[in-house]
């Protein structure tokens, strides 16, 4: 199985064909399908959990907030990087407080949908 997370039209056809031929011609596998990563719609519990002791804790609203880890993985400079894309952070302290939580939110469905498919499909290979 390959997991994309684009659809094979215009050049990405060319890539992800591509890639799709050399895993089957490396690994010997005789057939892969194309699956398309999709993402689930909530995140889970346990992260929701995490983000509200997050808020009680302050960690949130501290200078140190690109340090946030979860599961041992740093998620907080890339939420903090998403999260100034935004213009109307820059403007107001409370749009930076919404926008950010929002970015929270959906790390949680990144992260809840990569370990879905971490876990319920067994040799695969990935592309982004």
């Amino acid at each position: 199985m390959l997991l994309t997370t684009r659809k094979p039209d215009h050049i990405y056809k060319f890539i992800v064909l591509s890639v799709k031929h050399n895993i089957e011609k490396k690994l010997g596998h005789k057939k892969n399908d194309l699956v398309f990563f999709k993402l689930l719609k909530f995140p889970s519990l346990r992260f929701l959990f995490f983000l509200f002791f997050l808020g009680l804790s302050g960690k949130i609203f501290s200078k140190n907030r690109a340090n946030i880890k979860y599961k041992g993985v740093v998620i907080g400079k890339f939420i903090l990087a998403q999260t100034f894309q935004n213009f109307k952070t820059y403007i107001s302290i409370f749009d930076f407080y919404k926008i950010l939580l929002k970015n929270f939110i959906k790390a949680g469905i990144y992260i809840k949908s990569a370990e879905y498919y971490f876990s319920k499909k067994k040799n695969q290979s990935f592309i982004c």
